[in-house]
């Protein structure tokens, strides 16, 4: 962290409270706990504890505020960084990890621009399906659920139409992860849109997103990755029922597995195309409450792997439960169990199973 915003945070929090009159907000959250991990692949375990941060939420602190230009015309800002709380370090390498954004409200919708996540990275103002259709909003640890994320991104245009009978679309385009290339194809590039509705008890969205990878020298252009999400959410009073459907071309993750490299570490080995399926439940108990997910996931790698004309497919299960004690408005303490197993079947070598078995514990403190 830099003296400057060192000397900026320990003048904040000299103030009482949090807002200030110019209508900057600090805020941020600390989440430390421990979580014990089995994992059983191809004949080999691995046991470890470790303690963990950002289990329940990530631990961050950010800055928030905007001005009145009146006539229905606002604009803000938000930046947040993430942090280790175990260690100290910076998530990401980035100051503002999480979201770096500038907006423009207006009688004909937000804009936004800067760094955000995208509609499936399960992150930031626009985590649409991840925020609707799963009830640990993008997996438990180790256990990151049947979907496939997408990511934050960098140098990203967001509109957000203004609501009409409960349905609001939602517009979204990177132009680079990095440096914009004098030509796009040294660009990797981001497309979304989707639409949600909410009324009353009901939520619901349908996302579509396409990612349009840069050419790599030698390599060539590689499949666009493709994703279309379905997901929503029902209160029935006594519990909150989610679920999500994903179909996925070209993609990168699946059941939580990532894609590797080839052996010279200079492309992706292959792309997976495939569809998920997830179903979970917040239950209150009082101002306690009960998470529950569970979720199948079945793809296929659309290139080579290991010799020319092989190819494998890959089935994915995940299920996780987690119970929150709320001590206040601002500090809870939460455990959990988790299970997750990949079946990557191998023309050569088929049957070959990850089997993931996670025990969690930890408090989240809010300021």
């Amino acid at each position: 962290m830099n003296c400057r915003l060192a000397a900026a945070l320990s003048a904040a929090l000299l103030i009482p409270g949090t807002a200030f009159s110019s209508g900057l907000t600090l805020y941020g959250v600390v989440d430390t706990g421990l979580r014990y991990s089995h994992t059983a692949s191809e004949g080999t375990t691995a046991d470890s504890l470790q303690m963990m941060s950002g289990q329940n939420a990530g631990s961050r602190f950010g800055f928030k505020g905007g001005e009145s230009l009146g006539s229905g015309w606002r604009v803000g800002f938000k930046l947040e960084n993430q942090f280790e709380s175990d260690t100290g370090n910076e998530k990401g390498g980035r100051l503002f990890h999480r979201q770096s954004t500038a907006d423009v409200s207006s009688p004909y919708g937000t804009v936004t621009f800067g760094r955000i996540g995208t509609f499936s990275s399960a992150a930031g103002t626009y985590d649409l399906f991840f925020g609707t259709g799963d009830a640990f909003d993008g997996g438990d640890g180790l256990i990151t659920g049947p979907y496939s994320f997408d990511t934050r991104r960098n140098n990203t245009v967001t509109y957000e139409s203004l609501s009409a009978a409960g349905l609001t679309g939602y517009l979204q385009y990177s132009f680079s992860q990095g440096d914009e290339a004098p030509h796009e194809s040294g660009n990797e590039r981001y497309l979304g849109a989707a639409a949600a509705y909410r009324r009353g008890a009901l939520n619901a969205v349908i996302t579509a997103e396409r990612v349009r990878y840069a050419a790599i020298t030698g390599f060539g252009k590689r499949e666009d990755k493709q994703v279309y999400g379905l997901a929503g959410s029902y209160d029935f009073g006594t519990f909150r029922l989610l679920g999500g459907l994903q179909y996925v071309t070209g993609a990168d993750n699946l059941a939580g597995l990532w894609l590797g490299k080839l052996a010279d570490g200079s492309a992706d080995y292959g792309r997976l195309s495939g569809a998920a399926v997830g179903l979970g439940a917040v239950i209150p108990l009082g101002k306690n409450k009960v998470e529950v997910m569970t979720g199948y996931a079945s793809g296929r790698y659309g290139k080579e792997f290991a010799q020319a004309g092989e190819t494998y497919d890959l089935t994915g299960f995940s299920a996780a439960i987690r119970y929150h004690y709320v001590f206040s408005k601002r500090t809870e303490i939460y455990t959990g169990i988790g299970y997750q197993q990949y079946k990557k079947d191998f023309d050569t070598a088929p049957g070959r199973k990850t089997r993931i078995t996670q025990v969690a514990a930890g408090m989240t403190h809010r300021f």
